[in-house]
């Protein structure tokens, strides 16, 4: 899948978004109108953190549940089985348990004990790994020995409609946006809100911003094709660890991301304080590495800003 054509499409998009209605939250769009420090310009966030489960998860879940054919009805009856650092994970534990599914999440034993709680909670089997990769090979062997669908996180067209739902909400929403900033972890969120923000404002400038120890965008536009990191590093590894960008993804990336921007863990957890002093808002570290994109000031481009705090789930020790 490398040109515009095989992309995923507006239309299919919308589709999306009519079929999950009845299962996610509409999350807010604001603007951050600072109390205590000056911003560089006009600041629209969209508060995705506030979704069921903490993140934009869900969204690609029940888009690649709701959406399976109903030839597949077998494969749903032996269950759901998916990959993750947390967040995903929980989304389609939450999904198959909507749809009366039975989940089986791949984790690696990085994975945050209190995302591991609750998925636990929502009722679904957790197989810890050692690393992403032996997730993935457990996953597999279990898909091929059962039969049950596999809930990509971000190499499923199913699931990137389901994310770029964020995007026609944020648009819509909002006033019109000169930048758009999304996180980077597999691109899934990436691929799918930038479809469909391009679609619905051709001038617009998205922007993805990455973790410097978990840049699996830049080395695939470096390399001019998906490659896998030997190792990744980051304060934000647990929600935007992949180990790297899909076929899929990475050609969206091509075709509608216009800059792509490298964070350092300080300018992460730096914005993640931002957001809670002034709104009040607890993002993890994954969260908040699209504002910490737009705060750093190397993105080219001006005008109204727009930022996707796409994930929630941060112990705060209570």
């Amino acid at each position: 899948m490398t040109t515009s054509e095989s992309l995923p499409t507006l239309a299919e998009i919308e589709a999306a978004a009519a079929r999950l209605a009845p299962y996610v939250r509409h999350t807010p769009s604001l603007p951050l109108r600072p109390t205590y420090e000056p911003l560089p310009g006009e600041l629209w966030l969209k508060l995705e953190s506030l979704q069921h489960t903490g993140s934009f998860k869900p969204r690609g879940a029940f888009n690649k549940l709701l959406g399976t054919p109903d030839g597949d009805a077998a494969s749903r009856r032996a269950g759901v089985v998916a990959v993750s650092g947390g967040n995903h994970g929980l989304g389609v534990a939450f999904a198959a348990r909507e749809l009366g599914l039975q989940a089986t999440i791949f984790l690696p034993v990085y994975a945050s004990p209190v995302k591991q709680q609750r998925i636990a909670a929502l009722g679904a089997e957790i197989v810890l790994n050692e690393t992403i990769a032996d997730a993935f090979a457990g996953a597999e062997e279990r898909v091929a020995r059962d039969g049950a669908v596999m809930v990509h996180p971000y190499a499923d067209p199913l699931v990137v409609c389901g994310q770029g739902t964020v995007g026609l909400e944020f648009v819509r929403d909002a006033p019109p946006l000169d930048m758009l900033y999304v996180a980077v972890g597999g691109g899934g969120l990436l691929a799918g809100v930038s479809i469909a923000a391009k679609a619905l404002n051709p001038g617009l400038r998205i922007v993805g911003v990455e973790p410097e120890g978990a840049a699996t965008l830049t080395a695939a536009r470096a390399a001019g094709r998906p490659v896998t990191l030997p190792k990744i590093g980051s304060v934000a590894a647990d929600s935007l660890g992949a180990p790297d960008v899909a076929t899929l993804t990475f050609a969206a990336a091509q075709q509608h991301v216009d800059e792509v921007l490298l964070v350092s863990d300080e300018e992460i957890v730096a914005a993640r304080s931002r957001l809670w002093l002034e709104l009040n808002v607890a993002a993890e570290n994954g969260g908040a590495t699209a504002f910490a994109g737009y705060l750093c000031g190397r993105c080219q481009g001006a005008g109204r800003a727009g930022v996707i705090v796409c994930g929630g789930n941060i112990d705060l020790g209570w």
